[in-house]
């Protein structure tokens, strides 16, 4: 089995971070300002992020962006 890339594990972080807030992806894309399919895709599909998303995502956290970015 491969393993994920850089990409896929910061989607899945992101999306831990938002099952643990209970947050639906309807919720999270009103929070951090995004449209629902752009969360969606982030969080399910391991699709490339730019640094704006990245900052809009942490805005709506509520965390620093270094935080954010914390996974392994």
């Amino acid at each position: 089995m491969a393993s994920k890339t850089p990409i896929q594990s910061l989607g899945k972080r992101i999306d831990k971070i938002r099952q643990e807030r209970g947050l639906s992806f309807q919720e999270m894309a009103f929070v951090c300002d995004m449209e629902k399919s752009q969360v969606y895709n982030i969080c399910t599909k391991g699709v490339d992020v730019r640094y704006t998303t990245l900052i809009k995502v942490a805005k709506g956290f509520e965390m620093p962006l270094t935080e954010l970015l914390n996974f392994k």
